[in-house]
């Protein structure tokens, strides 16, 4: 990225790369990361 600068198609392009290459991978839902870094970090700060 340093060698392009601040590239915001090639950002773009290499995001989708990165979430095609986890497509298949083991996902968790939203309440569950919640709880997990409540356990983690303590108590969640409501946003």
């Amino acid at each position: 990225m340093k060698k392009h600068g601040n590239n915001e198609l090639l950002e773009d392009f290499l995001d989708i790369e990165e979430a095609n290459s986890r497509q298949g991978g083991e996902t968790i839902s939203l309440q569950e990361f919640k709880e997990n870094m409540d356990k983690r970090f303590g108590k969640c700060i409501p946003l």
